[in-house]
């Protein structure tokens, strides 16, 4: 199959978001008097979505006041989101490499859409993507298929030719979900084995390791 269309996760997959959420879920922790937590906890605890964040970062006992600490952390978050976030090492090149054999692109996340939409093009510009589809008030989110097929129709693009690169069980449950090839990446928030049964077409641990899969494809087509 020759593809024509890449669609990214963005925290754990272009975007190394680590530093900042840990900055940020500190500052909630310290107004209700808790223990801080390492950027290694936070990286751990990340990829599940931000309850599960808050959860996790939360001491036993007071895992109750996880929407409190939501609330907080948001509004911390709102001001503080692209502080130290950063590309991981090979995305820009990547990017490049596929705008210029025309690859139309795309990010699906479960982030805050108004946020990814600033995040992407103050880090990537504004003529990369085609598209960046995040959490908003009447769209679905990951797994559920609906915002990656809304985004590849709006693009004109099929899920059989569309690559879905992610790093979580999510992002390879929606590529199925949606018809796409799920890629998943070693150098994000999750390991391998936590997968479970929601296993990649492919799975990569550079991010040019991409353009092979791209590229042998290609021949075998």
């Amino acid at each position: 199959m020759q593809y024509d269309t890449v669609l990214f996760d963005l925290d754990g997959t272009l975007i190394d978001t680590v530093e900042d959420l840990g900055d940020t879920m500190n500052k909630a922790l310290e107004q209700f008097g808790f223990a801080q937590i390492t950027y290694e906890q936070c990286r751990v605890m990340l990829g599940i979505g931000l309850r599960h964040f808050c959860e996790s970062a939360l001491p036993e006992g007071k895992k109750g006041m996880v929407d409190e600490v939501m609330e907080v952390f948001r509004k911390i978050y709102n001001d503080n989101f692209c502080e130290k976030t950063k590309p991981y090492d090979g995305i820009p090149e990547l990017l490049s490499w596929l705008k210029e054999r025309g690859f139309k692109l795309a990010v699906i996340t479960n982030k805050n859409e108004d946020i990814s939409s600033v995040i992407v093009e103050k880090i990537f510009g504004n003529d990369v993507f085609g598209a960046v589809r995040g959490a908003k008030d009447g769209i679905g989110c990951k797994p559920q298929p609906g915002p990656a097929l809304g985004v590849l129709e709006k693009l004109g693009s099929e899920p059989a030719k569309t690559l879905f690169v992610g790093d979580g069980e999510t992002d390879v449950e929606t590529a199925k979900n949606c018809g796409c090839r799920g890629v998943w990446v070693q150098w994000g928030f999750r390991e391998l084995e936590e997968l479970g049964e929601h296993k990649p077409e492919d799975i990569i641990s550079r991010p040019e390791e991409l353009k092979e899969i791209i590229e042998r494809n290609k021949r075998i087509d």
